[in-house]
């Protein structure tokens, strides 16, 4: 396994079914609950619904830590410091975002973000605010919802980003 996978590994990631226990984010229960209702309503009103995934980049966020001239790492302190960061990187979504968009941890070091009928022009100049609010060191990627498509589909095609 390499070894940035091995800290991804144990960074604690458990809900209660409405919020992710960590950083307070919603938990992805509680986000499929709205999406499926959501994807009914824009089959209904033809509303555009995309998810933005944003995931940290590991290898960018903890820098040179891996090279083979560095002294043993802590390995408890780099766990704890990338929650340390992700509750900080919740933070700032929620900070980017607005207050009815879906937030949700979705992986140990990636959140999903649902919106509803915002059309490309106003997603791609969002995503530019939010790539100079955030972190360099977190992925942002935009999977526009196909006409009709189903939710695991969607998911699907979400999950091949920064793949």
């Amino acid at each position: 396994m390499d070894e940035s996978m091995q800290f991804v590994s144990d960074v604690y990631f458990e809900n209660n079914g409405e919020i992710d226990l960590l950083t307070g984010a919603m938990a992805p229960e509680r986000f499929n609950q709205i999406l499926a209702r959501d994807l009914q309503l824009a089959d209904r009103n033809l509303t555009q619904l995309s998810i933005i995934k944003a995931k940290m980049n590991i290898e960018m966020l903890l820098g040179d830590k891996f090279s083979n001239n560095k002294p043993q790492l802590n390995y408890e302190e780099v766990v704890s410091d990338l929650e340390a960061e992700l509750v900080r990187v919740a933070f700032l979504l929620k900070n980017v975002f607005r207050q009815s968009d879906c937030i949700c941890r979705v992986h140990q070091i990636g959140f999903w973000i649902f919106l509803v009928d915002s059309g490309e022009f106003q997603l791609n100049q969002l995503i530019l605010r939010a790539k100079q609010a955030l972190p360099p060191y977190l992925d942002l990627e935009i999977s526009y919802r196909e006409k009709n498509e189903n939710q695991i589909d969607w998911y699907a095609r979400v999950d091949s980003l920064h793949s």
